[in-house]
């Protein structure tokens, strides 16, 4: 599939649609869905006691939701296509929301024309799976990128280094594990990696950085992802202030 969907809040709603028909539950042509009356974005029914506990975790304030249906259709040539059940659908929902709804659908409805499958499990895989391989690798071409280099090899090489010196690595289990809730919690790819720094002092400590679709974070112990501005890497690894890379062939 060789055109890209660019907003963020499509993806978690067609992620979230794919979860639905994934589960070997689903039967039908039909997919009930839960719509934020504000934002637009759909979650799955059964999570809404989640999603509520959440809201009051994070002093949210309350949200409205209405039930839904998607329709899955095939044309006659095969493919497959997607539309409200209900044609009074926009009702009680805010402007955005509608906008967020209609871009989806016709995310969808893109996808399902340029798709060879007649499934629309595999049309909604497809969509997702165009998404990460639109995320750069940018990373590997850092002049500070060190790759599969562990974490005391980083401590140890970078002991050598003036302070403010810094590494990027790949992750290590903890990362992985990061890397797999934050996905999860997103409805978003994230990829992870490792900034291992020569602090002031002697101290070397090591930062989490976050990768999704519409740019870099440094991780913050936030799962939810809910205070986060994602901007380009460039930016992120400025913001720590003053640091300088430590390249491959000044580290050998």
């Amino acid at each position: 599939m060789s055109d890209s969907i660019h907003n963020p809040a499509v993806y978690r709603n067609i992620n979230r649609l794919r979860d639905i028909v994934a589960d070997s539950r689903f039967k039908g042509d039909r997919v009930s869905v839960l719509i934020d009356c504000e934002s637009g974005e759909l979650n799955i029914p059964q999570a809404i006691a989640e999603l509520e506990l959440w809201m009051r975790q994070s002093k949210k304030k309350s949200r409205s939701f209405k039930y839904a249906e998607i329709k899955i259709l095939q044309t006659a040539s095969g493919q497959v296509s997607f539309e409200w059940s209900d044609p009074q659908w926009r009702s009680s929902l805010s402007e955005a929301a509608v906008s967020l709804l209609l871009e989806t659908l016709s995310s969808l409805n893109h996808c399902g024309q340029l798709s060879k499958s007649n499934s629309a499990k595999e049309v909604l895989y497809e969509c997702v799976r165009s998404l990460k391989s639109e995320m750069p690798e940018e990373i590997a071409q850092h002049s500070a990128w060190h790759g599969d280099l562990g974490r005391f090899s980083a401590e140890k090489i970078l002991a050598k280094a003036p302070p403010g010196t810094y590494l990027l690595r790949k992750g290590d289990e903890y990362t992985r594990v990061i890397e797999g809730n934050l996905s999860e919690q997103d409805s978003l790819p994230v990829r992870c990696f490792v900034l291992t720094i020569h602090e002031r002092g002697a101290k070397i400590s090591e930062k989490v950085l976050i990768q999704r679709p519409n740019g870099w974070a440094i991780f913050n112990d936030d799962l939810f992802l809910s205070d986060y501005r994602f901007k380009p890497l460039a930016e992120v690894i400025g913001a720590a202030g003053g640091l300088k890379p430590l390249s491959l062939k000044k580290a050998a």
